[in-house]
């Protein structure tokens, strides 16, 4: 109950943006001559715990352009966060991600994206080298996304993302990518 009551709070503040900024989200109509559009991304993930090292973190998105917003799916892959304490121990979280999106063009080149969205995962630990057990979850994500235009249809991007209670740790991400638009 307490998820669905903090999933529907995210949801009005994400919501309320476009309600104080409708003349940018009005701009923002025809952002985009193309409809749907593909993201990929590399980069690095840190738990909030001490425990663990960074894991690389990697992404692919398919989306969406609708009138006021962005809708996408995609997939997070394999995340590996070693222990820095026990030898041969980790944690693996992988999983499927939606998202919504709008993106606040500064000018032709750069655009700014608020982004909100739910991360459906799976983590395994392993504690010295055996299986020792399973979780999977729905958490929520929010995150700035910095566009640079390099093309009609490409774009290059840097994501900052904050994933909260994955496997009982908030975990940052930053990553860098791009994004095609067809």
């Amino acid at each position: 109950m307490k998820l669905k009551q903090y999933i529907f709070g995210q949801l009005l503040v994400f919501l309320a943006i476009f309600q104080v900024f409708p003349a940018v989200a009005e701009a923002n109509e025809n952002k985009v001559e193309k409809k749907y559009f593909a993201e990929i991304n590399l980069g690095s993930a840190s738990p909030q715990s001490s425990n663990f090292d960074n894991a690389d973190f990697r992404n692919i998105y398919l989306g969406r352009h609708l009138k006021h917003f962005d809708i996408k799916l995609g997939y997070i892959d394999d995340m590996e966060f070693d222990s820095k304490l026990i030898p041969s121990s980790r944690i693996t979280a992988n999983g499927f991600s939606l998202g919504l999106e709008n993106t606040f063009h500064i000018n032709n080149t750069i655009g700014i994206t608020p982004q909100l969205g739910a991360f459906i995962w799976e983590a395994d630990a392993t504690f010295l080298g055996v299986q020792a057990g399973k979780e999977d979850d729905i958490s929520i994500w929010y995150g700035l996304s910095l566009h640079l235009k390099l093309h009609h249809r490409v774009s290059a991007l840097m994501n900052i993302q904050r994933f909260r209670d994955v496997g009982g740790s908030h975990m940052n991400a930053l990553s860098f990518g791009l994004m095609g638009h067809f």
